[in-house]
């Protein structure tokens, strides 16, 4: 367990709960909006809401 608690720093979550939002809010948006792309866009709201709960776990397995 800490082996896999060490490989989750609160910079590497950090980072990737910041890539997730921009890529669910901002950039799933632009894509089927401005560029008329549906099918990019949802599949980065797709990518982004897994990196969103890949973030969450890493706040758990951190706060252990």
């Amino acid at each position: 367990m800490r082996m896999i608690r060490d490989m989750f720093s609160i910079y590497i979550v950090l980072v990737m709960l910041g890539i997730g939002l921009y890529m669910v809010f901002i950039q799933s948006t632009d894509l089927t909006h401005a560029a008329r792309l549906n099918k990019e866009g949802s599949f980065a709201k797709i990518v982004g809401w897994f990196y969103i709960a890949v973030s969450i776990i890493g706040f758990v397995i951190i706060g252990m």
